[in-house]
């Protein structure tokens, strides 16, 4: 298999060999290595042969590769939403629980500084009026009492934080989730078209060199016709020459 594969890197046009391809496709956020790792898989699948097949498997790639990065996006958009209190994904009691975990490394500043962009208000008000600074000796003191408050009281206060299907799709449609859709069946569309042209393209070829095996050696065919014919001719020969004894015995 490894040597399968070195022929295949040999055959590969310097736009694959030397990243350029690769430079062209991906962002700068995203891994060129496992995209030249797609790439090698799909030669290994297909074994492209020419600038025609190399071009369809490219496209594949490409198509492949997008759909990987909707995907991605999707998975940090989620991730981003369930963070966001004023979004229908927002999870509160994810939320509560890593605050609460944060807390426990975070300068005593934290929750001051940063909960507004993670809590709701009223959970920021709630927290404030039960556990007034005032009446703390220290901020420790104080963090460790809000910290309690959240992991004993609040999260498990809060509802089931996996979203039923209904809401979870309702919420998707919101920010355009039909449209991700669409563009998941174009991409679909774009690697169905491309693995058509390349088996087309290798079926082409093999009845290509099918034909022009056949013409290079006209010779070979004229011989066993040749050959074929004149055993025909024996045997034709060879069968009257037996019925004339029964003829004449008649």
């Amino acid at each position: 298999m490894s040597k399968q594969l070195n022929r295949i890197e040999i055959k590969q046009p310097n736009a694959f060999k030397h990243g350029g391809f690769a430079a062209a496709t991906i962002l700068p956020t995203e891994d060129e290595r496992e995209f030249k790792r797609l790439i090698s898989d799909l030669y290994a699948e297909w074994l492209p042969e020419g600038i025609t097949e190399q071009d369809a498997v490219g496209t594949i790639a490409k198509a492949m590769w997008r759909k990987r990065r909707v995907q991605n996006f999707r998975a940090i958009q989620v991730y981003i939403d369930n963070r966001n209190p004023h979004h229908a994904l927002y999870n509160e009691g994810l939320v509560l629980a890593e605050i609460a975990e944060v807390m426990r490394t975070q300068p005593d500043s934290f929750f001051e500084e940063r909960a507004k962009y993670f809590l709701r208000a009223d959970k920021i008000a709630h927290l404030n009026e039960k556990f007034p600074r005032e009446d703390f000796k220290s901020a420790s003191a104080w963090k460790q009492a809000v910290m309690n408050e959240i992991t004993s009281v609040l999260v498990p206060a809060c509802p089931d934080p996996h979203l039923a299907e209904t809401d979870f799709i309702a919420a998707f449609e919101q920010d355009g989730f039909e449209k991700a859709l669409a563009l998941d069946e174009r991409l679909d569309a774009i690697i169905e078209r491309a693995v058509k042209r390349l088996v087309q393209t290798k079926a082409v070829k093999q009845l290509l060199r099918q034909t022009s095996n056949e013409e290079a050696q006209p010779g070979i065919a004229r011989s066993t016709s040749n050959r074929s014919g004149r055993s025909m001719n024996r045997a034709r020969r060879s069968g009257a020459g037996r019925t004339k004894p029964a003829e004449q015995a008649a």
